[in-house]
C-alpha cells in the first residue's frame, strides 16, 4: 500500500517465520505441577506367571525437579530411581497403576567458571561407545573445526548444538530406530534420539563430557507429551543441553528428567519365570517413546516473559528504491544461553528481500553481562511508483524475545548515495589470529555514521572522518565467514573471509601502506609473503588506483616485495594483494589496506621586489606563495641557500638568475624545482614606488598615473633650464 508525498503508509499485513528445526514455538514455562499416572500390564503369550519382579522408572529429583511418589524406591548405579514392582504367581498377566506428581521450575544457568577440570568420576561421560562414535576421525575432525577459535567451553556447546540442529531434519518416520553419531551425520535426519546422539558424539570428540536425559518434553506443535531425550554438558558444571529445540544453557520448566545415562540402552527391567519357556513376556504401558504420552496431566504453570531488554534497529531507516542497508538485533546478556531469530518482511509492493543467516536464521550466543548480535541485509524493491512513499515494518521473531518491528520508509525520490568502501585486511585467516575491517567514504558522507558487525560480537558503531576507519577484530571458528558493514544514507558491505587452523600454501605474513600519499606523487606498498614449503613458486597481483602489478618468483625464505604507484586524484584509495603459486591456480592468500591520498604541496615565487640600496646597489625581496603542508621549504639563488618560510632577501645585480626551490611533504617525501628570477633595475616610477612602499604609504594607483602627476613637474623643470 501506499500513500502520496509526504504521508507515509500505514501497516501491511506481517509474514511470520517459523522455526521449522525448532518444532513450534518453546513454551518456556517458569514453573510447572504435573501429575502422571503410570498404567501398564505385564503379560505372557502362553502360559502363567509365576515370579515377576519388574522396576518402574519415576522421575528424578534435583534442584530444578521435586518429585512426590509416595513409594520405596530403590537407585541404579547411575542414580535413577525406580519403584519396585514384585508378584508370586499373578496368572498370565499383571496390572499396575501407580500415580505420583513433580514439580519443575525453569533451569538457567547464571555463571560458569573461569577455570575447571574434569572429575574422574565423569571420565566415563567422555569415552566412545559404539553408537556415540567420538573417536571416529571424521567426527573429531568435523568437531575441530566447528569450535576453532571459540573463546570459551560455553561457545564450543553452543556452536555443536547450532550446527546439529541445523544438520538435522526432523523426521517423524525416524521414531524408534535410534540411529548411531556416524549414520546421522551421514543422512542428516532423526528425531530427539538422533539430535542427542550427534550432539554427544561431536562434544565428546572436543574433550566435554556429555551424558544423555531421557523423560518427557511438552511439544506445541503436537499439543501434548512426548517421551523425549536431550543432553547435559559438562564445562565446569553440568549445563542443559536440548538440540533438537535449540535450548542451550537455559532449559523451560516442560522437560520431565526421568534417568541419566553415559549412553541410550534399554536396560533389563523386568526379569520373570514362566510356566513355558518358550512364552514372550510383554509390558504394555500407555505411554511409548517418541509418540505421545497420554498419561500426563499438566497441572498450574507459570511461564517466563519474553525477553523485552534487546534493540532492534537499521543503519538506515529511509531508502531509495534498489538500496539496501544493515538491520540488526543487539542483546546484553543474563546468563548463558543460545537465542535464536528471524527477521520478516511486510507483504505487497513493499516487500524488503531479506538475507543472512541459514534460511534467515541467526544465533546469538549470550553470556552474562555481553553484548551478542545478529545481522539481516535487507534491500528495497528495484521499481516503485513515483510520487509515493512506502513503508514496511520488518518483524524480528524468536521463541525468546519480545515481539519487536523496525520501520522501514522507502522513499523513489531520494537519489543513491556514492558507495562507501569497505575492505578486509585479508581474506584468510589462522583461527586466532588478528584481523581488521576497513572503511572509507567519499566527501560528500564523512562524518555520517557507521556499522561494523563481525560474527560473534556486537555491532560496532562509528562514524568516518577523513581518510579512513578501521576495525580490529579477532578471526574465530573454521570455516567461512562473513563480516558486515552499513552507512547511514544507505549502502550495506558483505565481507567474506575464511578461518582455517592450517597454514595455507602461501601466507601475505604483512601488507602495508604509507600513512599518506599525495596525487601525482610516487608510492610505494610493502609485503612479506612466505609458503609452507621451500623453494616455493609465488605469483603476485597488486591492485592500485585501477593500475595491476605482477610479480612472479621462486622463493627459499620468506621473501620482501616493494610496489611502486601513482596515486592519481585525491581521496582514499584501495590497495589490494593476491597471492598464489601460480596464475592458473586458486588464491592462496590475499589481503588489502587503505590510504588517504593528499593534493602534493607546492612552492613558487609570488612577488619580485627590487630596490636600490643607499649605499649603491641592488636589495630584491622575494615573496613565496604554497598549498598543502609543506616542510623545510628553501631557496637556491646565486650560490647561496635561504630558508623560504618567509621573504627572502637578496643582493644580486640585475639580470636572470636561476634559482631552485626545495620542500619535503608531510611523510619526508622531497620536492624540487627549477626555474630562474628576473631583477630589473628600478627606474625612477619604481623607485617612488618602492619608497613609498618602504614608508608605509599605500602605493600608486598606476604608472599612467604616476606619468600624468609628473608631467608638470617635467615642465617646470624645462622652463627653468
Amino acid at each position: 500500500m501506499r500513500t502520496r508525498l509526504p504521508a507515509l503508509i500505514f501497516l501491511v499485513i506481517l509474514a511470520q517465520l517459523s522455526f521449522p528445526q525448532l518444532l513450534g514455538e518453546i513454551p518456556l514455562a517458569s514453573t510447572a505441577t504435573i501429575t502422571i499416572h503410570e498404567n501398564g500390564t505385564i503379560f505372557t503369550t502362553s502360559g502363567t506367571i509365576v515370579d515377576l519382579q519388574a522396576n518402574l522408572s519415576v522421575p528424578r529429583q534435583s534442584p530444578y525437579q521435586v518429585s512426590d511418589i509416595g513409594e520405596r524406591l530403590v537407585m541404579s548405579r547411575e542414580g535413577n530411581n525406580f519403584i519396585p514392582l514384585f508378584a508370586k504367581n499373578p496368572g498370565n498377566s499383571f496390572k499396575y497403576s501407580k500415580v505420583f506428581t513433580v514439580k519443575t521450575t525453569y533451569r538457567a544457568t547464571p555463571a560458569l567458571p573461569d577455570s575447571y577440570s574434569v572429575p574422574q568420576e565423569y571420565r566415563a561421560y567422555i569415552e566412545p561407545t559404539e553408537r556415540t562414535q567420538s573417536g571416529s576421525p571424521k567426527i573429531s575432525a568435523l568437531a575441530k573445526g566447528i569450535t576453532a577459535g571459540a573463546s570459551d567451553p560455553f561457545e564450543k556447546v553452543a556452536r555443536l548444538a547450532i550446527y546439529v540442529n541445523s544438520h538435522i531434519n526432523y523426521t517423524d518416520s525416524e521414531t524408534g530406530n535410534e540411529r548411531d553419531a556416524l549414520w546421522v551425520l551421514e543422512n542428516g535426519k532423526g528425531v530427539c534420539v538422533e539430535y542427542a546422539t550427534l550432539f554427544a558424539a561431536l562434544a565428546r570428540a572436543e574433550g566435554i563430557p556429555v551424558r544423555y536425559l531421557s523423560g518427557y518434553a511438552y511439544d506445541e506443535r503436537r499439543e501434548g507429551w512426548v517421551g523425549h531425550t536431550w543432553n547435559e554438558a559438562y564445562i565446569g558444571e553440568w549445563v542443559p543441553v536440548d538440540a533438537t529445540w535449540l535450548e542451550v544453557g537455559a532449559l523451560d520448566a516442560l522437560h520431565i528428567e526421568v534417568s541419566r545415562q553415559a549412553e541410550l540402552s534399554r536396560e533389563s527391567r523386568l526379569v520373570a519365570r514362566v510356566t513355558n519357556l518358550n512364552a514372550q513376556i510383554v509390558w504394555k504401558t500407555d505411554s511409548n517413546d517418541g509418540l505421545l504420552a497420554n498419561n500426563i496431566i499438566l497441572g498450574d504453570v507459570s511461564f517466563l516473559p519474553p525477553i523485552s531488554g534487546y534493540v532492534a534497529g537499521a543503519a538506515e531507516a529511509r531508502l531509495p528504491t534498489g538500496e539496501s542497508t544493515m538491520v540488526h538485533v543487539t542483546i546484553r546478556g543474563a546468563d548463558y544461553r543460545v537465542v535464536a531469530a528471524t527477521l520478516s518482511s511486510c507483504r505487497g509492493e513493499s516487500e524488503m528481500r531479506i538475507t543472512g543467516g541459514k534460511g534467515g536464521m541467526q544465533y546469538l550466543i549470550l553470556r552474562p553481562g555481553q553484548e551478542a548480535s545478529a545481522t539481516w541485509e535487507v534491500a528495497s524493491p528495484s521499481s516503485l511508483a513515483p510520487n509515493y512513499v512506502y513503508t514496511c515494518p520488518l518483524t524480528v521473531n524468536s521463541p525468546y524475545l519480545a515481539r519487536r518491528t523496525v520501520e522501514m520508509t522507502i522513499d523513489p525520490s531520494l537519489s543513491k548515495k556514492p558507495a562507501f568502501s569497505a575492505a578486509l585486511s585479508r581474506q584468510s585467516f589462522l583461527s586466532g589470529e588478528q584481523g581488521s575491517v576497513f572503511l572509507s567514504a567519499p566527501p560528500s558522507r564523512l562524518g555520517k555514521k557507521a556499522s561494523v558487525h563481525i560474527p560473534g560480537s556486537a555491532v560496532i558503531p562509528l562514524a568516518i572522518g577523513s581518510g579512513f576507519v578501521e576495525v580490529p577484530f579477532v578471526a574465530q571458528g573454521n570455516g567461512e565467514h562473513e563480516a558486515y558493514a552499513a552507512m547511514e544514507g544507505g549502502g550495506f558491505a558483505r565481507l567474506r573471509y575464511s578461518v582455517s587452523d592450517k597454514p595455507s600454501a602461501l601466507k601475505i605474513e604483512s601488507f602495508s601502506l604509507p600513512n599518506k600519499a599525495f596525487s601525482g606523487r610516487q608510492a610505494s606498498a610493502r609485503a612479506k609473503v612466505s609458503a609452507s614449503s621451500y623453494p616455493s613458486d609465488i605469483y603476485l597481483q597488486f591492485s592500485a588506483g585501477g593500475r595491476r602489478q605482477e610479480v612472479s618468483a621462486r622463493i627459499d625464505s620468506a621473501k620482501e616485495v616493494e610496489f611502486i604507484f601513482i596515486p592519481s586524484e585525491e581521496g582514499t584509495m584501495q590497495a589490494l594483494l593476491f597471492a598464489s603459486q601460480s596464475p592458473a591456480s586458486g588464491v592462496s592468500d590475499s589481503a588489502g589496506a587503505f590510504v588517504a591520498v593528499l593534493a602534493a604541496p607546492s612552492l613558487s615565487v609570488s612577488s619580485v621586489v627590487t630596490t636600490k640600496k643607499p649605499s649603491g646597489g641592488l636589495s630584491t625581496k622575494l615573496s613565496f606563495s604554497s598549498s598543502g603542508s609543506l616542510y623545510s621549504p628553501s631557496l637556491e639563488v646565486g650560490g647561496g641557500r635561504h630558508s623560504a618560510a618567509g621573504d627572502v632577501e637578496i643582493a644580486l645585480p640585475a639580470g636572470t638568475h636561476p634559482i631552485t626551490l626545495r620542500w619535503s611533504d608531510s611523510e619526508g617525501g622531497n620536492y624540487e624545482k627549477r626555474g630562474s628570477v628576473t631583477i630589473v633595475e628600478p627606474g625612477i616610477v619604481e623607485d617612488i614606488a618602492a619608497k613609498a612602499s618602504a614608508a608605509g604609504a599605500p602605493p600608486p594607483p598606476c604608472p599612467l598615473a604616476l606619468a600624468l602627476l609628473l608631467v608638470p613637474f617635467i615642465a617646470a623643470f624645462a622652463r627653468r633650464h
